[in-house]
Order: structure tokens, then C-alpha cells, then sequence
């Protein structure tokens, strides 16, 4: 095997596993068919990729061993790893994606060294392209999704404060109207229903213990 061997049977698992994940992302933005319609475009391009990775493989007369398709498509396509990104919503999923377009893009520059003759070259920057539209276009969207989950949490804690506000001030109007009402009852009471409440004239209960004592 010589030093300018590249696997582009590989390259085009990979890409066929990205269209995928891809896909996959696009059912997360149901409730969003225009951002859905551009996440669906994007996995188209990388489905077209792996074709082109596989002309370039035919091109290059790379042989062909086909063996568990499934499983190497789920290893070189990184599809075995997707799950747990998943379940953790959108901005987890999203940024694994943008993280597969920057490194997709290392390794076109690295194949750009690599083959110089016109045919390669011209299907890699066909590629290349899109891969840089769909970076810049990931950092954006996850810039503004991040912002909006942000915007989302701070609203969210307002509000379950401005409940507790509420309900503190709901709290105090009660204890207010509860008080309102005992003294509203203890001013229409007989006189000396409240004279154990009303303070103590110390001369006379002096006077008093000393008649009781007396007695």
C-alpha cells in the first residue's frame, strides 16, 4: 500500500453515516417545517458526497470488499455514538453535527495535499464547498439556538418567581383580611369579654391580692 493510498470507501461510510445523523436531526424540528425543509437540503448534500466518494474510489481503482455493510457503516459513519447526543434535545445533537462538518473539513484539506490531479481535486472542492456553507451555517443556527434555550431557562425561572411573588403577596393579603377580620370581632365584643387583654393597673392589683390574702 503506498503513501498516497486513501480509502475513499471510507470516505463516503462516513458521509453516508452524516446524511443520516443528519436525517435524524431533521424529525427533532417537526414543529419548524422551514428549518426542517433546510436540515433535510443538508442531509441530501452529504448522500451526494458519499457518491462522490464512491466515483472517486472507482476513479482510483480502489477495490471493493463488501463485508457487514451495516456494521462498517456504523462504525466509520460514527452512528454507534449518536444516541446519547440525541436524547440530551437539539442543541446536543446540532453541535455534534457542526463538530462533524469542521472535521470533515480538516480532513478535505488533508486530501487536497495529498491529490493534486484534476479530477480528485475538482469533486473534493465540490465538496468542500458544501461542507463550508454547512459549517458557518451550523455556527450560526447554534449560536441562536443556545441563546434561545438561554432566553427560554431565564424566562422560565421569571416566571416560576414572579409565581412565588405572587403567591407571597396572595399570602400577605390573606394574613392582612384575617387580621382585619379578629379585630373587627374583638371590637364588636362585650367590654368584659376583653378585660383580660387590656393592661394590668399594678396599684389595684396590689390592692387586691392583699384583700384576697386577708380573706
Amino acid at each position: 500500500m503506498s503513501k498516497m493510498y486513501t480509502d475513499w470507501r471510507n470516505f463516503s461510510l462516513v458521509e453516508r453515516g452524516s446524511a443520516i445523523e443528519v436525517l435524524d436531526v431533521a424529525f427533532m424540528f417537526e414543529d419548524r417545517p422551514d428549518l426542517q425543509r433546510i436540515i433535510l437540503e443538508h442531509a441530501i448534500d452529504e448522500y451526494r458526497h458519499a457518491d462522490i466518494f464512491q466515483e472517486l474510489a472507482t476513479y482510483h481503482k480502489q477495490s471493493y470488499f463488501r463485508s457487514n455493510e451495516a456494521n462498517a457503516l456504523i462504525s466509520a459513519g460514527g452512528l454507534g455514538h449518536i444516541s446519547e447526543s440525541w436524547a440530551r434535545g437539539r442543541v446536543e445533537a446540532t453541535f455534534r453535527i457542526e463538530v462533524g462538518e469542521h472535521r470533515a473539513l480538516d480532513a478535505l484539506n488533508e486530501l487536497s495535499l495529498k491529490h493534486r490531479d484534476e479530477f480528485t481535486t475538482a469533486r473534493l472542492e465540490l465538496i468542500k464547498l458544501d461542507e463550508m456553507g454547512h459549517a458557518k451555517g451550523l455556527t450560526r443556527f447554534n449560536e441562536k439556538l443556545v441563546f434561545s434555550q438561554q432566553l427560554k431557562g431565564i424566562c422560565t425561572r421569571f416566571f416560576f418567581w414572579l409565581s412565588d411573588k405572587r403567591r407571597a403577596v396572595a399570602d400577605t393579603k390573606l394574613a392582612l383580611r384575617l387580621t382585619g377580620f379578629f379585630f373587627g370581632l374583638i371590637g364588636r365584643m362585650p367590654l368584659h369579654a376583653v378585660s383580660d387583654i387590656r393592661p394590668v393597673d399594678l396599684e389595684k392589683s396590689h390592692v387586691l391580692s392583699s384583700s384576697r390574702s386577708i380573706v
